[in-house]
């Protein structure tokens, strides 16, 4: 008889310890919480970035290989481009692919330039310099990679878009 009172006796005091500890842990949560309060931030708009395309042409590109200071080569591009398409673009990823004389491709090397170009509008970008390029690269072949979208400037009030 002892032995079960004693038993319901811990039994009892092993609840009530439970019940605490979870009361107590809940109204941690509470206090924890009660005083953080929620932030809301706007972030300023972005450009949207095109991946490849296909109004953007690449006209002309031109390079001119230099010896550099430690025995390197580097090349200096002039591209020009046409925005064959209605958007304007603000940015342009350009892509050199340098080949050899049979038509291999030796390396490619990648560039930003940060220019606006007009809808049907032609850009010509002079003096990109990139390093190290091959020595025996006869022959270049330039693509736009990706371009991001200009802002467009909201309609005047009273004026349809």
């Amino acid at each position: 008889m002892i032995r079960r009172t004693l038993f319901f006796a811990i039994t009892l005091i092993l609840v009530a310890v439970l019940a605490g500890l979870v009361f107590r842990g809940c109204q941690r949560e509470k206090e924890r919480t009660a005083g953080s309060a929620e932030l809301m931030r706007t972030s300023p708009p972005s450009p949207v970035r095109v991946f490849a395309p296909d109004d953007l042409e690449v006209v002309r590109s031109d390079f001119a290989l230099k010896a550099v200071p430690g025995g390197g080569t580097a090349a200096s591009h002039d591209v020009e481009l046409r925005n064959h398409g209605t958007l304007s673009y603000q940015g342009f990823r350009l892509e050199f692919s340098y080949l050899d004389a049979r038509g291999r491709t030796l390396a490619t090397e990648s560039c930003t330039q940060e220019r606006s170009l007009a809808p049907g509008a032609a850009l010509a970008i002079s003096g990109i310099e990139l390093a190290p390029v091959p020595a025996s690269a006869v022959r270049v072949e330039a693509s736009v990679l990706s371009a991001d979208l200009a802002p467009s400037s909201p309609p005047e009030a009273g004026r349809a878009p």
